[in-house]
């Protein structure tokens, strides 16, 4: 525990005078994102199963891009605890973040994005590198706290 780090939420992302203050993500935010990672996959089955014909294969791309990307802006929503403008006014309703987000260039998305991985790497654990016992054969286990089931004896 001692190689988890702590994100510095109190340094903003600046963009042109422009500073995005996030926050931690709770667990609705984090549910989302693993919504998200699992519509990736979909959406990646989907552009590629040749049994489809094309013209249904392009509608349900399209669909699942249009769910991703809505996904995404409710998860930089999520971890936005307000926008200041360059002349100080401080923006915390989740509507107009929401706005903001949906109308930014690339460049701001990108950069708040890149942030959150930041913050999630920095609270991350690197894998845990055992040996079995019965074999020797070392391999990696991933320690990963699920909040749904930190608590349930596993199966």
């Amino acid at each position: 525990l001692d190689r988890i780090g702590t994100p510095e939420y109190s340094e903003p992302v600046d963009i042109s005078g422009v500073k995005i203050y996030l926050q931690p993500q709770n667990y609705a935010s984090v549910s989302k994102t693993n919504l998200m990672n699992f519509e990736e996959q979909r959406l990646i089955q989907a552009a590629t199963d040749e049994n489809v014909p094309e013209e249904i294969r392009t509608e349900r791309l399209t669909v699942r891009l249009n769910r991703l990307l809505d996904i995404t802006v409710h998860q930089l929503v999520d971890s936005t605890a307000y926008i200041e403008t360059s002349d100080g006014v401080k923006v915390r309703e989740p509507d107009f973040i929401f706005e903001f987000y949906n109308n930014a260039e690339r460049a701001v998305t990108k950069a708040v994005q890149d942030r959150v991985i930041e913050f999630g790497q920095a609270i991350s654990m690197n894998p845990a590198n055992v040996a079995c016992s019965a074999c020797t054969k070392d391999f990696s286990i991933p320690l990963v706290f699920d909040y749904a089931s930190f608590f349930v004896v596993g199966s």
